[in-house]
């Protein structure tokens, strides 16, 4: 009953798009891969979406394409066109902030460009804003420290153009959180399709439009490997990493140990969230909480 689109006063409302995302997503934590190919593949039949394609060959169009869908403001290109931020192509569902930070691009390429619009790495220029703390500094593993990450790295993605939204994150975050890209819609939708029906020209294409974008070659097969990877470098530092090991583990043949690849993560107690308190409360009894909790 959603409409597929909204006008600008109501950007941010949940559209069928994604409706039906959240809708196959669930599907695949539950592992019914038919339901979930069903419902994400009427988001891409549904032509709302795409992703954010690099306009040009230039190292600054791999990475800013990319980029795009974590800043708050258009990304330039190499031959002067931009690439639209909020609300973007690829936005299926995104939370709306309020605040209107200028941007600056990021230069230079050596790796997968979704890994320079992810960390800061030691070099890389914190803030190119004239006027603005940390203005043309180079990232210094040894001064500025994110103790989430360390390992000479620092978080990019949501933090570009530099702020610091205080105590009151992320209510007060200037940059929108993109909840469901249409990259995470094709790869969940190759992963069910992979398990319902194995490597199949539908799988492959899914993921390596996902890895066209940054410029990637495109792989002839999907594997298990190649979905825990894919995901892993196109949505890190996005909050699903720890959600799909969990997830991969449950499988009738898991792909994953989270036991060894998650700090303090419990077998029998991190396989499920546990139940807020009030909720208990408020059954009286009747809700019991989840193991270890």
């Amino acid at each position: 009953m959603l409409p597929e689109t909204y006008d600008n006063d109501n950007t941010g409302r949940a559209t069928r798009g994604a409706a039906l995302a959240l809708l196959g997503k669930t599907y695949l934590y539950q592992q019914k891969w038919a339901q979930a190919i069903e419902y994400l593949g009427i988001v891409i039949d549904l032509g709302v979406y795409q992703l954010s394609m690099p306009a040009g060959t230039d190292s600054i169009d791999y990475v800013n394409a990319y980029l795009c869908n974590f800043t708050s403001e258009a990304m330039p290109g190499g031959d002067g066109s931009t690439y639209t931020a909020e609300n973007n192509c690829e936005s299926v569902f995104e939370i709306q902030n309020n605040d209107d930070p200028p941007i600056d691009h990021p230069a230079g390429l050596k790796y997968d460009p979704r890994r320079y619009a992810s960390v800061f790495a030691e070099g890389d220029t914190i803030e190119n804003r004239e006027g603005f703390h940390y203005y043309n500094e180079p990232f210094d593993s040894t001064r500025h420290v994110n103790v989430q990450i360390g390992q000479g790295y620092q978080v990019r993605k949501y933090y570009y153009p530099l702020h610091s939204a205080g105590p009151d994150a992320p209510y007060n975050d200037p940059n929108n959180w993109r909840y469901l890209r249409y990259a995470d819609v094709l790869l969940m939708y190759a992963e069910a399709e992979y398990h319902l029906n194995g490597s199949t020209p539908v799988a492959i294409d899914a993921i390596n439009q996902v890895r066209a974008r940054a410029g990637m070659p495109g792989v002839t097969q999907v594997t298990p490997e190649v979905i825990i990877h894919e995901r892993d470098v196109e949505l890190g530092l996005e909050c699903l990493r720890f959600h799909d090991l969990v997830r991969w583990s449950l499988l009738p043949e898991p792909w994953v140990d989270p036991v060894v690849m998650v700090s303090g993560y419990v077998a029998g107690k991190n396989e499920y969230l546990p139940i807020p308190i009030e909720e208990i409360t408020k059954s009286e009894g009747l809700l019991k909480q989840n193991p270890g909790w």
